[in-house]
């Protein structure tokens, strides 16, 4: 799934990818819940990820968001539950962040991971961004939802509404067209064990 999504944007942002995290959070919100049957949404606030060597990357500006000029702030994706001890979070962009950090001037220490996917307590730390430790247990981050950001989002998708219905459906085909190949190559591979069982 992360391909489908990942390969697509990069297909049709191939110079601007890593730093197309609202992108990712919608694509992989809808293509997530059309394929799993399940409710996800695409969630936008601040955002402190450990870069290693007591280095972070940090989207801790979204005020300007609010008067349409774009921010400091990052984008991601969570499960809609009744219970919240059983919400989801889904980042697809986690794989770009070392060459994220990279153009930033931070060099990236901690350990690559191509994306997060867990629930929400168990991935999202607690406390207040002045609370935080140096060093990050591995697999956290610290994610916030912020009214700004979150209001940004909604106006940005009802602007281009239609761009995402696309990108949703490219997506989708190319999802559907990795299951396919996986399918195929699993029955072959089958197919040449009944052989060698028959030899």
């Amino acid at each position: 799934m992360l391909n489908a999504v990942d390969g697509t944007i990069r297909a049709l942002c191939p110079n601007t990818f890593d730093s197309l995290c609202y992108i990712y959070a919608v694509i992989g919100a809808n293509v997530m819940s059309i394929s799993l049957n399940r409710n996800y949404k695409p969630v936008a606030g601040i955002a402190v990820i450990d870069a290693g060597g007591g280095k972070h990357l940090e989207f801790l500006d979204d005020s300007s968001l609010e008067r349409g000029l774009g921010g400091s702030y990052h984008c991601w994706i969570e499960s809609l539950e009744a219970n919240d001890n059983q919400r989801e979070l889904v980042d697809f962009t986690f794989g770009n962040n070392p060459n994220y950090a990279e153009a930033n001037g931070i060099s990236w220490k901690a350990k690559k991971l191509d994306y997060l996917w867990g629930l929400a307590k168990d991935i999202n730390l607690n406390g207040h961004i002045t609370e935080l430790p140096k060093k990050f247990p591995e697999g956290k981050v610290w994610f916030r939802e912020t009214k700004g950001a979150h209001e940004w989002l909604a106006m940005h998708l009802q602007e281009h509404v239609n761009d995402y219905a696309k990108m949703t459906f490219l997506a989708l085909r190319k999802y559907n067209q990795q299951l396919e190949e996986f399918r195929n190559k699993k029955s072959n591979f089958r197919d040449r064990l009944k052989g060698i069982g028959a030899t």
